[in-house]
């Protein structure tokens, strides 16, 4: 069976590459209006269903597609 995650932290670290800067969680936060809590489950895998507002503005802020913003894993 295949597991859904989120490259939340692998893409922060490309931004991080691409902007010069170190960026964290709080920093998506803000920029996004994700409230911490939320960003953090997603960035655990704690949540049971994914949000569309939430997707849409990860893939806003990282500048991806949803085939970027996640990655399936064997279990």
């Amino acid at each position: 069976m295949r597991k859904i995650e989120l490259r939340i932290d692998e893409l922060i670290k490309e931004k991080e590459k691409i902007i010069g800067r170190s960026i964290r969680q709080m920093d998506v936060c803000a920029a996004t209006g994700i409230p911490q809590g939320t960003l953090s489950r997603y960035v655990n895998g704690h949540l049971i269903r994914f949000d569309k507002e939430i997707l849409e503005k990860l893939m806003h802020y990282f500048d991806c597609d949803l085939n970027t913003l996640f990655r399936f894993v064997e279990q």
